[in-house]
This record gives C-alpha cells, sequence and structure tokens, in this order.
C-alpha cells in the first residue's frame, strides 16, 4: 500500500523547510530506488546551493522552482535532479556565479524574474558540457548585450559564442501561474490541518 507523501507536512511551516521534500522523496510512488536516492542527495545539495532560507523566502514570493517541490509526482523530482547535477557539473566554469544568481535571486515585488533565463543557459551551457566543449559563461558587466556562454574546443582551439532566449511567458500563463500558487497555499494548509487532526 502506498504512502501519502504529503504526510511529512505536519504545518504550513513544514512547507518552508528542506527537510520534509528530503523526506518525501521515499513517499513517491513512479521513482526507482535508485531515483530516490538521487532526488535526496539532490535536495540535499540545493539546500546548500540555494540556501537554507530559500524555500521560505521562495513561497513567499513565489518562486518559479516553487513549482516543482509543491508537485510530489516522479517528474517533478527527476527535473531537481537535472537542476543539482547541472549546477554541480558547471559550477567550476568561470562567471558561474552569474548564472547562479540569476536562478536562486528572489527580486523585489514588481522587479522582472532572472530565474527562466538563468535555467535555460545553465542548461544550455550543460549539453555542450557534457559533449566535451569548455563553458564559459559571459560575464554582465558593461551596459552593451553580450551572448551568454562562450564554448571552446580544447583540441582545436576554436571558439564560438552562444546567445540563449527563453521565451516570455504570456498573461495567460501568468494568470495559471498565480493560481496555482493559490491552490498549493489552500492545499498545504489543508493537509497540515488534517495531518494535525489526526495526531
Amino acid at each position: 500500500m502506498s504512502q501519502n507523501p504529503h504526510q511529512v507536512f505536519s504545518s504550513v511551516e513544514d512547507r518552508g523547510r528542506w527537510e520534509p521534500y528530503i523526506l518525501q522523496c521515499d513517499l513517491i510512488d513512479g521513482l526507482t530506488s535508485d531515483e530516490k536516492q538521487r532526488a535526496k542527495h539532490a535536495l540535499e545539495y540545493l539546500r546548500v546551493v540555494l540556501g537554507g532560507s530559500f524555500l521560505k523566502r521562495a513561497i513567499a514570493r513565489w518562486h518559479p522552482l516553487i513549482s516543482l517541490f509543491g508537485n510530489c509526482a516522479p517528474w517533478t523530482r527527476l527535473k531537481l535532479i537535472g537542476l543539482a547535477e547541472a549546477i554541480e557539473a558547471m559550477r567550476g566554469a568561470e562567471n558561474f556565479k552569474v548564472v547562479l544568481r540569476r536562478i536562486k535571486d528572489i527580486p523585489p515585488n514588481g522587479a522582472e524574474w532572472k530565474f527562466t533565463d538563468g535555467y535555460s543557459v545553465l542548461q544550455t551551457a550543460h549539453q555542450f558540457f557534457k559533449a566535451g566543449l569548455q563553458v564559459c559563461f559571459v560575464s554582465e558587466k558593461g551596459s552593451n548585450k553580450k551572448p551568454d556562454i562562450k564554448l571552446s574546443n580544447g583540441e582545436t582551439g576554436e571558439e564560438v559564442y552562444v546567445e540563449v532566449s527563453a521565451l516570455r511567458i504570456s498573461a495567460e500563463v501568468k494568470r495559471i501561474e498565480d493560481l496555482d500558487r493559490r491552490v498549493f497555499i489552500l492545499t498545504s494548509e489543508a493537509l497540515s490541518d488534517s495531518t494535525l487532526s489526526i495526531l
């Protein structure tokens, strides 16, 4: 009999803590034993990289990553594994902090999110890195628009610059995300209330 993966949350505040999400990996049907271990490792790694207070701040402002944490379908944990593996593989690349800042920053109200740009650049760079190319993230310094990635072939010495463009979300998708946030909060509160009443 499968267990409820939401049982690890005993209060709404637990949603802003890393430990329940790590424990939850063992309760998600559809993940192999290896994937469950990799998901736990990925979450522990992301806690270090993004910061212990990231989830709490991310929920308050509805950071784009929160949808992956709130949904306990197997594919969301595989996405988090992919994110952690890409960060770990690319952390030694020149100017890596430029991309990491875009992924983890939570801008003030009204400011533009840079997560989609950072995530797209990281994933693209990781694919080139896995293909054997040397990757350098281009610094944002200066007023002129610059490409995102410089790739080098160690054997031939050739270099190429890559500009990564992320699609912007439409107003309709934004409304759906806002609704998703409300549903997440209400569901969290309901699940926490039901768990507390059982105890």
